[in-house]
């Protein structure tokens, strides 16, 4: 019995130790997920703090729409909207495309904006830290 405990503590304690920090190329989460509700106007939401222990330097963007969605990333939700590229035109944005999941570097405490060409999409946007 004494060596079942030891296996079993032997495998939670490192799993303890990584709860803040995570193995180099994982994406350690926090418990803040966010929706984006994306439509044909841009709307924004802030993306939350990882909370008092951490700093998140990463979000992960899921859109489970079936259509794509611009976001826009930006310091403050004022600066954040996002624009559908149109002919030559440059605009400051990405495309997320349908159903897709993606990790990006975002700084702590930035905003996020998104825009539709068409639809809706729902985006759910988890903070945290490593890619």
């Amino acid at each position: 019995m004494k060596l079942l405990k030891f296996a079993i503590l032997g495998f939670l304690l490192p799993l303890a130790c990584f709860a803040d920090a995570p193995l180099p190329g994982n994406f350690g989460l926090s418990p803040n997920t966010v929706l984006l509700a994306a439509s044909t106007s841009s709307s924004n939401v802030l993306i939350p703090s990882c909370g008092v222990s951490a700093k998140c330097t990463s979000a992960r963007f899921r859109n489970t729409g079936s259509v794509d969605v611009f976001i826009a990333i930006a310091p403050t939700c004022t600066l954040a909207v996002a624009v559908i590229p149109t002919g030559s035109a440059q605009t400051w944005g990405m495309d997320l495309a349908a159903n897709s999941v993606e990790t990006f570097s975002v700084p702590d405490g930035w905003c996020v904006a998104g825009i539709t060409s068409s639809s809706t999409a729902n985006v759910y946007i988890t903070p945290g830290t490593g890619i």
